[in-house]
């Protein structure tokens, strides 16, 4: 799959580890979720790319918690100049599955794709936390 497939669907997960020996106890992730104009093109496979990044991130919300259960999340999706939290905080998987399947591309998103900012504001978050950050892109 090159590049460009990638993108089409673009979830981009931050996911901050505590840098201590508690085996993960406070483990975070962070889900932004691309809600920008072209998330609403449609893909080879009939769903549109926005479907397809709301189905990777609870992917890979379920990823994580194969890894360790006790994990909280946060979602936000990013469109136009803003990246918007969803949830109120970090919450539970179930909560955060919930709220990314109740999102619409009409209510969240439109515009431009500003990824870099997202990332950013992702990472100031994470910094608050006072955890190591590691990027994984999907």
């Amino acid at each position: 799959m090159n590049n460009r497939m990638l993108l089409t669907g673009l979830v981009t997960v931050l996911a901050t580890a505590a840098a201590t020996t508690a085996a993960h106890a406070d483990r975070k992730m962070l889900v932004l979720i691309d809600a920008s104009g072209s998330m609403d093109i449609t893909r080879t496979d009939g769903t549109t790319r926005f479907a397809a990044a709301k189905t990777r991130a609870k992917s890979q919300i379920a990823a994580q918690l194969a890894i360790d259960a006790t994990t909280t999340f946060s979602v936000y999706t990013f469109s136009d100049v803003a990246s918007t939290p969803q949830t109120a905080g970090f919450v539970a998987a179930g909560a955060a599955t919930t709220t990314i399947d109740g999102l619409d591309l009409f209510t969240v998103g439109g515009g431009v794709t500003p990824l870099a900012g997202s990332l950013c504001a992702a990472i100031r978050l994470s910094s608050t936390l006072n955890k190591r950050c590691a990027l994984k892109k999907l």
